[in-house]
């Protein structure tokens, strides 16, 4: 049988296509996933969930986030950068922005609830400009506006998180797309942090998440890490640092005695570790024992245009499902003369001179082991220092001690730490 569709006919086909799979569901977009399509290879071990709405109605079901994406929460003020606000001149904190999914890396039940709450609701109107001014004649003013149209609901939302770890996290939950089965329907939602309702709607009328709330538990999650470190000469000035190796967060450790450091919000996951002793900086992570690995990730290293411009690689290990490379790096942003003059380096008005940033750093890149191919995908940073341009680069060296740790439920072990 021979079917002839015109530009007209295949365009009216296509159209009632994306009706039949498009639905506005709770005051969100969402997109019908057909049945026949799985969340996850490991759809059995999705956590379930109960999703309440702002309306009172409710929906539960297994959810999931869509697979390799994580949620961004930012955290304000939580960084450690601060700068000066342009029209104030107060020193204002950055945010921190923590990754985190349902579950754990090995699966286990991560997160306990999402809460949802309006941090800002207002009533708009469109509008348009009435006037034009002439700068160079009247100066700077605000142009008048003339208001119109029906009135429509904007509401833009907070958000907290609380742990299985006994932890909660409060800030501005990045756009996310997670997925809902309930029976034999997989629902698509797209969440946002800000909400525009249709002219003519009130506030109550543009319906929101207020909480997603897992229903299954761990108690085995730990919120935090003791760093032990055993039969090592620990001096009063020694700083442990330490980055989340699915994550790549850096974490700060607090000295809870002698020997002891903790590292807290790790949201259950195994750290990296390194340690500032002095001016030598000490880093647990594999030696490099792929020559031609090495080879390969020093030459996409070099080929990366980047802040810092003097980059050397200490170390390349694999990934155990040989899909992605992780690379320990000693980083350094040189003042150097190139045919455009110097360049390089920043400008310090409290020394009234040019200094060269200087970090140390885990990046973790997508490989391909066929194509021997390498791209960026994220970067963790143990320490960042400001030197001046004659101050030598810190020393790093690769602790068998320190990567060779043992840990132990919310404990690692460090023995005889050179």
């Amino acid at each position: 049988m021979n079917i002839n569709l015109n530009k007209n006919s295949l365009y009216k086909v296509l159209t009632v296509m994306v009706i039949f799979m498009v639905s506005t569901v709770n005051g969100q977009l969402n997109f019908k996933v057909p049945n026949k399509i799985s969340v996850s290879p490991t759809e059995s071990k999705l956590p379930r969930a109960i999703i309440y709405y702002s309306d009172g109605s409710s929906v539960t079901g297994q959810i999931a986030t869509t697979p390799g994406k994580d949620f961004k929460l930012n955290i304000p003020e939580a960084g450690d950068i601060s700068t000066t606000e342009m029209f104030t001149g107060e020193e204002v904190k950055y945010g921190k922005v923590r990754r985190f999914n349902f579950t754990t890396a090995d699966g286990k039940p991560l997160v306990k609830e999402i809460r949802f709450y309006p941090s800002r609701e207002e009533m708009r109107q469109d509008w348009k400009f009435t006037e034009k001014i002439d700068q160079e004649k009247e100066g700077w003013r605000p142009a008048n506006k003339e208001f119109f149209g029906e009135l429509y609901p904007v509401r833009y939302l907070f958000a907290t998180v609380e742990f299985n770890t006994d932890e909660s996290l409060t800030g501005h939950l990045y756009p996310a797309v997670f997925y809902l089965k309930t029976g034999n329907k997989t629902i698509k939602i797209i969440y946002s942090s800000k909400q525009r309702g249709q002219k003519g709607e009130t506030l109550e009328d543009l319906k929101y998440i207020q909480s997603i709330k897992l229903l299954e538990t761990a108690d085995d999650i730990t919120a935090a890490i003791d760093v032990e470190f055993v039969d090592s000469n620990l001096g009063a000035d020694d700083k442990v640092m330490a980055i989340t190796k699915n994550t790549f967060i850096p974490l700060n450790a607090t000295r809870s005695n002698d020997t002891t450091f903790t590292v807290k919000a790790t949201l259950g996951e195994d750290v990296f570790i390194a340690m500032r002793r002095g001016d030598e900086y000490i880093v647990g992570f594999p030696e490099t024992e792929d020559a031609e690995l090495g080879k390969i990730a020093n030459e996409y290293l070099q080929k990366q245009r980047d802040f810092y411009n003097d980059k050397k690689l200490l170390a390349v290990v694999k990934s155990a499902d040989d899909k992605h490379v992780l690379t320990l790096l000693n980083l350094r942003r040189r003042h150097a003369d190139t045919n455009f003059g110097k360049i390089g380096g920043e400008w310090d008005k409290e020394i009234g001179g040019i200094v060269e940033p200087w970090r140390l750093s885990i990046w973790r890149w997508k490989f391909d082991p066929v194509e021997k191919k390498m791209s960026l995908v994220t970067r963790g940073t143990f320490f960042r220092e400001i030197f001046l341009p004659e101050q030598q680069t810190p020393t790093v060296s690769i602790s068998k001690e320190l990567n060779n740790a043992v840990k132990s439920k919310n404990k690692i072990l460090v023995k005889a730490l050179k």
